[in-house]
């Protein structure tokens, strides 16, 4: 199984001793004295547009003057290939610390190092920086390492690029001044805790190339009213999104389990549409799981909207519904009701669901 990832750094001497490389993409974020003001390396000294090397400087040892070497540290990427016994580089480097002056206020991080494109970046490598306020991440970055940017407690603004695929845990958790983001649609996977109380967060869009949403990716986000999830979404974590401040959500179609807690302490939860999958599409056949306590503490809920497709889901006995609307029979819906306790004051089986 081919697994594209950098390489941690408890790998990389048994790697070595296989392969012979000295320098395979390792743990970013291993040099913490070189992080461009992560942890106490200080408050800096530049301000406003702090832009990267765009077009790769010379390392020391080349035919430029070593003074002009590139402030940024890095490791190339790859993965080991196990039918091969190999380590297989991937022609990318991840940013794993920064030797210049700190960094502060608006940040361009470079697409090329030394003429190498950079296509992740590191492990914590802005982790715990009190200066930068706004990041630019340029096109050819595919992965955010975890923690990258993690307590970064003045970032309000972060420009994604359309290559991005991954975003890993922790990378903007905590971030709690963070207001604005735009998640590309090329994106596949955002895992836990990626932006957990990030409390300024107001709304926010997963787009349909995403496939799963990992436990706490956007737990604590209290302030965000506005949740958007588009066609293509299969699977959302335990606390996913717990404790927003949603009033309506509706789940698209392609959504086949919700596990723990997904959406419990959504206090202000009024209405909770689950599509179903339209007759003929590759959807049709999907069913869709809502574990138990997936919706505890959302005290004003009033109104579900409830495909045939449903196996299972569990609303707590003191959430007061007012309706249930189910797209089955009610023969249908007795199976359903064998695994679930749904208390309601009034159900219409086979209801149309409300217009997009």
């Amino acid at each position: 199984m081919k697994r594209i990832c950098t390489i941690l750094a408890a790998t990389v001497l048994t790697l070595s001793i296989l392969t012979g490389c000295s320098e395979i993409g390792g743990y970013p974020g291993s040099h913490p004295s070189s992080r461009p003001n992560g942890g106490n390396s200080g408050s800096g000294s530049s301000s406003g547009q702090t832009p990267g090397s765009d077009s790769g400087s010379s390392s020391s040892g080349s035919d430029k003057d070593p003074a002009e070497a590139s402030p940024w540290k890095y490791l190339k990427t790859g993965y080991y290939d196990s039918s091969s016994d190999k380590v297989v580089y991937t022609g990318g480097i991840s940013l794993t610390g920064y030797t210049g002056n700190a960094l502060s206020g608006n940040v361009i991080l470079p697409s090329k190092v030394d003429g190498q494109q950079v296509t992740e970046i590191g492990t914590s490598l802005f982790s715990g920086n009190s200066s930068i306020t706004s990041v630019t991440i340029p096109e050819g970055v595919k992965y955010i390492s975890y923690s990258a940017f993690k307590d970064c407690s003045q970032l309000t603004r972060v420009q994604l690029p359309s290559t991005l695929e991954i975003i890993r845990g922790y990378a903007f958790q905590n971030c709690q001044k963070l207001t604005n983001i735009k998640l590309p649609s090329g994106l596949r996977l955002i895992e836990s805790n990626a932006f957990e109380f990030d409390k300024n967060l107001t709304e926010i869009t997963i787009p349909g190339s995403v496939k799963e949403i990992e436990y706490h990716a956007f737990c604590g986000c209290n302030r965000l009213a506005k949740l958007t999830l588009q066609e293509g979404l299969e699977s959302i974590g335990s606390s996913a999104f717990r404790s927003l401040s949603i009033t309506e959500l509706t789940l698209p179609s392609t959504v086949t389990y919700v596990d723990v807690q997904a959406f419990s302490g959504c206090t202000s939860l009024e209405r909770l549409i689950i599509r179903d999958s339209p007759a003929g599409s590759p959807n049709e056949q999907h069913t869709l799981t809502f574990e138990h306590c997936s919706l505890d503490l959302c005290l004003k809920l009033k109104d579900v909207y409830i495909p045939k497709r449903l196996t299972k889901i569990e609303i707590p006995f003191w959430v007061d519904l007012n309706h249930v609307y189910y797209g089955g029979t009610k023969e249908e819906w007795e199976k359903v009701n064998q695994v679930i306790e749904l208390p309601y004051s009034e159900i219409f089986y086979e209801s149309k669901m409300p217009a997009l």
